[in-house]
């Protein structure tokens, strides 16, 4: 098997991507397990299934298991049985109730039981969920032996012309359609403003955007735009609240709102979101910019 073998199944040309790629073929070579950070909607669980392609464990099974739709009823432990061999992906660990961690981590130590390599992946930056209390240290180091970063669509904005092209494709009318049939083409002023778009919802949002596109046609259509910035240009002097606010207003601008995604943006939990917003006095401001988007 060849690093080329599976490279199409994470598209992307700019060096974000190529440099994941070449780091998910040599965690998938090591034998280790497996820490995917990343946005909502960044594509963590294609780059798990591809380094679980690129592993020796590849003919093995791929279970994956949400982890915010576990509880003690919930927790059988059937899914240890039916990953050995092969890989089991924890999807959103960082949702993981604080109860569970511990059967978990017990469950993991018994490699007679567990006998399989582990992807976790989490949304939520696992070590401000540490240090809040909110997920256990053990846990973390155990699962944090190679950790990979799949970088928001923002980061890699070079890659938005080829993703659009692919979506067109697998979405669009089969081989052979006609004409009038055939998948509609952005204009290159339409795919320069997809670039400026700071897309919350990251490669997931685009490819519902070019679906709609497929569905609705391209005239009827709204596409997503950059957010104004009404807020001035950080400058040297000002002091480290008023720059900390100007951050938090700006994401939340760009995220029209979320505070989830502006916390997955930040780095920080959603507690400090909220906390850090009523501090600033940005609820009101926050709420008027959700209606905006509405209306």
């Amino acid at each position: 098997m060849t690093m080329k073998t599976h490279a199409t199944e994470m598209l992307g040309r700019s060096s974000a991507m190529q440099n994941l790629r070449e780091q998910a073929w040599q965690a998938a070579r090591s034998g280790a397990d497996i820490l995917v950070e990343g946005e909502s909607g960044a594509g963590k669980e294609l780059l798990a299934r591809l380094i679980h392609r690129l592993s020796p464990q590849n003919e093995g099974p791929f279970v994956t298991v949400s982890c915010a739709a576990l509880s003690d009823a919930t927790l059988d432990f059937e899914w240890l049985a039916a990953a050995r061999g092969g890989f089991l992906l924890l999807d959103e660990i960082g949702e993981m109730p604080l109860t569970l961690q511990p059967r978990i981590l017990r469950a993991w130590e018994d490699r007679e039981t567990f006998n399989a390599r582990v992807i976790a992946t989490t949304s939520r930056a696992l070590g401000p969920l540490v240090e809040a209390g909110q997920f256990r240290s053990d846990l973390y180091y155990r699962l944090n032996v190679i950790p990979l970063r799949m970088p928001p669509l923002r980061e890699r904005r070079e890659d938005i012309p080829e993703l659009v092209q692919h979506f067109l494709l697998r979405h669009g009318p089969p081989r052979g359609a006609s004409t009038e049939e055939a998948s509609p083409r952005l204009p290159h002023e339409v795919l320069a403003s997809l670039a400026k778009y700071n897309w919350p919802g990251n490669v997931r949002e685009l490819e519902n955007v070019i679906r709609r596109v497929l569905a609705l046609g391209f005239e009827k259509c709204e596409l997503p735009a950059a957010p104004e910035n009404r807020v001035q240009p950080i400058r040297a002097g000002r002091s480290l609240r008023d720059v900390e606010k100007q951050m938090l207003e700006l994401t939340l601008q760009a995220t029209k709102g979320n505070r989830t995604h502006a916390a997955a943006m930040l780095g920080v939990s959603l507690r400090t979101v909220r906390n850090k917003i009523r501090e600033f006095g940005l609820a009101k401001r926050t709420a008027e910019s959700v209606m905006e988007g509405i209306a």
